[in-house]
């Protein structure tokens, strides 16, 4: 199923974007199945035990001033001058050949093309100047890496494009001795998930543990729809998260229908899906079938509407005490069909109140949760 709580019939485009996108076995590309390094090494707050980080591409952005950074969750506020950060404030931008030339928040760090960080950026840090407090970082194609190693600046953290084919065995050797290196992966073909893997198979083999970024995008055409990127970043980052690879995400495209802030939600989204980052509410429902006592859709939109500014909080809102109870063992509240127009709360897998009419009970819900001193008003 797509969607637990959506007509069956919503579901077939999307199961025709996945079928349709499926291409057929080719032998020579035999896609291996690497033991992901979950932890690995850490670089500035990428890899180790960091969540996976968001990157959001401002490249085509042209001269960027405090008021785009409002799309990846990021508001000046001039009369205090200060910046208020939301819950979906991307960890990276990504600004390419472009400049900046305004104070960014404390915790935004900036990737720019070498070339340009060489020229404007290589001297300039935060206040204190060591690794850590570097703000600015040189994102480098694999020429600029050798070069860029060769001339010992490996205490500088920085970024390196990689793709399938780049892993020669000199390149892995300069990898091996970089403590400074966050590597970004890319794939060329359109369902390039091979690809990806095989990078992670080299870099396994060779005993490299410098956190990778999985970026998606730039291999799937310039006519992509808004709708069809999602289902394209949703499996592919999805499927390689779930297996443990990856210590950030970095989604760009060249369509002016997908803006910087659906990229940045759909980041965050496909996160918060893979249990790697936990950043807005989540919702366990059940598949609603012969044995539910209410309208899972309607009901399901209202809690929704009520509560999904709430961050961190998993609710599961079950048809029926049949199987509900179990399928939610994870929530943190239950809210469950236990007969006609009647209701039971519950605190994880403990009851906390019965048989509440339907009409009172999504109330009922938020004063639990209001209780435990989870609400915060919107």
């Amino acid at each position: 199923r797509v969607s637990l709580t959506e007509p069956p019939e919503a579901e077939a485009p999307v199961a025709k974007i996945l079928v349709d996108r499926c291409p057929s076995p080719n032998p020579s590309h035999p896609t291996p199945s690497p033991s992901p390094n979950k932890e690995g090494k850490k670089v500035l707050n990428f890899g180790g035990t960091e969540v996976p980080r968001v990157i959001a591409d401002y490249s085509s952005t042209g001269v960027l001033s405090p008021a785009h950074l409002f799309q990846c969750g990021y508001k000046y506020d001039a009369q205090t001058d200060k910046w208020n950060i939301g819950d979906l404030a991307c960890d990276y931008i990504y600004i390419g050949s472009n400049n900046i030339d305004f104070n960014l928040p404390g915790t935004l760090r900036v990737i720019c093309d070498f070339s340009v960080w060489e020229k404007e950026f290589h001297t300039k840090k935060t206040q204190g100047g060591n690794r850590e407090s570097v703000q600015i970082l040189p994102l480098l194609s694999l020429d600029e890496y050798q070069n860029f190693t060769q001339e010992k600046n490996l205490e500088i953290p920085h970024f390196v494009n990689i793709y399938q084919e780049s892993l020669t065995p000199e390149v892995i050797e300069l990898m091996k001795e970089d403590e400074s290196l966050i590597i970004v992966a890319s794939a060329k073909e359109a369902h390039g998930i091979h690809e990806l893997r095989n990078i992670f198979g080299k870099l396994n083999k060779a005993g490299i543990t410098a956190p990778v970024i999985l970026r998606f995008g730039t291999n799937w055409g310039t006519n992509i729809t808004a709708e069809t990127f999602t289902m394209y970043a949703a499996t592919d980052a999805g499927s390689l998260f779930i297996d443990g690879f990856g210590s950030g995400i970095w989604l760009n495209t060249v369509s002016p229908e997908i803006t910087i802030r659906k990229l940045n939600d759909l980041s965050f989204g496909i996160l918060q899906a893979v249990r790697k980052r936990i950043s807005k509410t989540e919702y366990i429902s059940c598949p609603s079938c012969g044995r539910t006592l209410f309208d899972l859709q309607i009901t399901t939109a209202r809690i929704r509407s009520e509560t999904d500014h709430l961050k961190g909080i998993k609710i599961g809102i079950m048809g029926c005490i049949v199987n509900g109870p179990g399928e939610m063992a994870d929530a943190d509240y239950g809210y469950v069909g236990t007969g006609p127009g009647k209701i039971t709360l519950y605190r994880g897998r403990n009851i906390v109140r019965k048989s509440i009419d339907s009409e009172l009970a999504v109330n009922a819900l938020i004063d639990l949760i209001k209780e435990d001193g989870n609400w915060i008003e919107r």
